[in-house]
C-alpha cells in the first residue's frame, strides 16, 4: 500500500507496508476509532493474516489484532474491537459466532451455507455498534442481504437472520453508514446493470 502526495506530484510514492518476499496486503479499511490510520490485513507472518494499524502520515505500523487460529476469521466493529468470528465447517457451512468484548468467549449465533447457500455467504460486514453482521448469500440465483442480529446485553434475540432485501437481484460491495441505519451496495439484475443503491436497515 502506497501513499501519494497529490500536492507534490513529483515526489515518489511512499510504501506504507514494506513486506518481505512472499507477503502481501489483503485489504485496507478506515478505522474510525483511530483517525488518520488505516486497518490493514497483511501476512507479515507468511502463514497468518494479521491486522495492523498504519498511520498514513508517519507510516508507523502497529499490530492491532493477531489471528491465533488460521481456520477462523475475526471481524471488528468500528471501535476496532473483535465483534464476530466466522469459520467454515467441514460441510461448507459458515459458522458465525459473537465475541464477548470482555472475555473473548465465542457464542454460536448462526450457521449459513451448505446445501442452503452453496456458494457461501460473503461479504461479512459488522454494523458500527457491533450488534449485527451483514452477509450476502446465493438464493436461487439471487443474492440478497441478510442481517444476523446479536444483542450484547441480552435484551434481544440473538442469531436471527433477517433478509433485508426482497427483490430479484444480486447485491455486492456492501457498506454500512456510520449511524448503522443505512447500507449501500451495488445491485445487479437481469433487467438492469450494476448500480449503487441505498438500503434501509430500520
Amino acid at each position: 500500500l502506497h501513499r501519494v502526495d497529490l500536492s507534490r506530484p513529483g515526489d515518489p510514492a511512499v510504501d506504507l507496508t514494506p513486506l518481505p518476499p512472499g507477503s502481501r496486503v489483503f485489504g485496507a479499511d478506515p478505522l474510525p476509532s483511530h483517525p488518520g490510520s488505516l486497518l490493514i490485513a497483511m501476512n507479515k507472518r507468511p502463514a497468518a493474516i494479521d491486522l495492523f494499524r498504519v498511520d498514513v502520515t508517519t507510516g508507523e505500523i502497529t499490530l492491532h489484532h493477531e489471528q491465533t487460529d488460521p481456520t477462523e476469521n475475526v471481524l471488528l466493529d468500528d471501535a476496532g474491537t473483535p465483534a464476530f468470528a466466522t469459520r467454515m465447517g467441514l460441510d461448507g457451512t459458515l459458522e458465525i459466532s459473537a465475541i464477548d468484548r470482555s472475555t473473548g468467549e465465542r457464542r454460536s449465533l448462526r450457521r449459513l451455507g451448505g446445501a442452503e447457500y452453496p456458494v457461501g455467504a460473503q461479504p461479512q460486514i459488522v454494523t458500527p455498534d457491533g450488534s449485527g453482521l451483514l452477509v450476502t448469500a446465493d438464493d436461487d440465483g439471487r443474492g440478497p442481504i441478510f442481517l444476523v442480529a446479536f444483542s450484547p446485553d441480552g435484551t434481544a434475540e440473538n442469531g436471527t437472520a433477517e433478509r433485508v432485501t426482497s427483490d430479484d437481484a444480486v447485491f455486492t460491495d456492501v457498506q454500512v453508514a456510520p449511524d448503522g441505519r443505512t447500507a449501500y451496495a451495488l445491485r445487479t439484475s437481469y433487467l438492469e446493470p450494476s448500480h449503487p443503491v441505498r438500503i434501509d436497515l430500520g
